[in-house]
């Protein structure tokens, strides 16, 4: 396994984690009580897409463990998706950066900005 699938296998991780924050945001962030001052079409909508949100970062997270080789290069479907994923998550961390000065979203950043180069010019590309 090249070094460039492990750094999937570490996206598909941190995919995980950020999936995992879904589920303390809730309790954290007051949401329940934010939710009471909405029409519950919003609130509907609020939790329909924040389940969304999670089955598709657990997606993401399962395709990075079954299909690393492909993201890595080895397909043109494979090198669409990951650099399709590398701009979105990183226009998501500089967004955020600068709001959150957590460790983990310089790190988790620092990540991404790797897979962004290793997609835009790496040597399967």
């Amino acid at each position: 396994m090249s070094a460039h699938e492990y750094l999937i296998r570490a996206a598909g991780l941190l995919h995980l984690l950020v999936a995992s924050a879904n589920f303390v945001a809730p309790r954290l962030l007051d949401y329940r009580g934010s939710l009471a001052r909405v029409t519950p079409i919003v609130r509907d909508v609020f939790v329909v897409q924040n389940v969304y949100i999670v089955l598709v970062l657990v997606g993401l997270a399962g395709a990075c463990f079954a299909f690393p080789a492909d993201l890595a290069g080895r397909s043109p479907l494979g090198r669409a998706v990951a650099g399709f994923l590398a701009i979105a998550f990183l226009s998501y961390w500089v967004r955020r950066s600068g709001f959150l000065p957590f460790v983990f979203y310089r790190l988790a950043f620092g990540v991404y900005l790797l897979y962004v180069f290793y997609v835009a010019g790496g040597p399967a590309c």
